[in-house]
């Protein structure tokens, strides 16, 4: 078993190359491991694009739920921002599937409100 020392990991998906990214929670970073590499760091992202989560699209795309940026930060695979799909809320996690998007979000967080309501997201589907 090969173990590498990350900071608060979050994501990770295996791109089509056969890499493996990830992304950090703390650092805003997305990082790489090429086959038999080492791990080098893809991008980082803005403060409030946390990347909570990732996936790969078929072309290398990558799908981030940035969960202060009310959004999926999309990347193509050098690490650019080639878009954002605005969602609004806290974005988790993504999915692609049959030309969509799906995403669960915690909607509009308020952590004033009683606990149940702070429990209560969303599943939406966005066309692509």
């Amino acid at each position: 078993m090969r173990t590498l020392r990350i900071r608060f990991p979050s994501g990770i998906a295996v791109a089509d190359d056969g890499s493996v990214l990830w992304a950090e929670c703390y650092t805003n970073r997305v990082l790489r491991l090429p086959p038999g590499g080492r791990p080098e760091v893809l991008c980082t992202l803005p403060e409030e694009q946390l990347p909570e989560s990732l996936k790969t699209g078929p072309d290398g795309t990558l799908w981030i739920a940035g969960l202060f940026a009310e959004g999926i930060v999309v990347l193509d695979r050098h690490g650019r921002q080639t878009d954002f799909v605005h969602t609004g809320g806290l974005p988790l996690n993504c999915v692609l599937g049959d030309g969509c998007l799906y995403v669960t979000d915690l909607g509009s967080f308020d952590d004033s409100a009683p606990e149940a309501a702070q429990m209560t997201g969303r599943l939406l589907e966005v066309a692509l």
